[in-house]
């Protein structure tokens, strides 16, 4: 799917919040998921570092500008199309790097 190919980082740096956060958010059992809620379940899955909210902040605005994320509210996040949030779930190796995938 073209959108998940635009969505995804396609950088190769250590974090890759945004690959992390679309995971983190199409594995959660809720529909939608508050900043800080993301930010916990991107820190558990990384395990190996405490990202700040000011860390996701810039993924979370980036993912919204390409519909790929909305908003409830100000602090509140869902995926624009919720059959998204299905396909996401089954491309997770493409969106976690080798060492993240033996953990989760």
């Amino acid at each position: 799917m073209l959108k998940l190919e635009s969505a995804k980082n396609r950088n190769k740096t250590k974090t890759r919040v945004r690959n992390n956060v679309l995971y983190v958010m199409a594995n959660s059992d809720e529909m939608s998921m508050t900043s800080q809620e993301v930010l916990k379940a991107v820190n558990e899955l990384r395990k190996d570092s405490d990202l700040k909210i000011s860390s996701i902040s810039p993924a979370l605005s980036k993912l919204k500008s390409m519909n790929v994320l909305t908003q409830e509210t100000r602090n509140k996040w869902h995926y624009f199309d919720p059959m998204f949030k299905a396909y996401v779930r089954e491309h997770r190796n493409e969106l976690l790097d080798k060492d993240n995938e033996a953990q989760v």
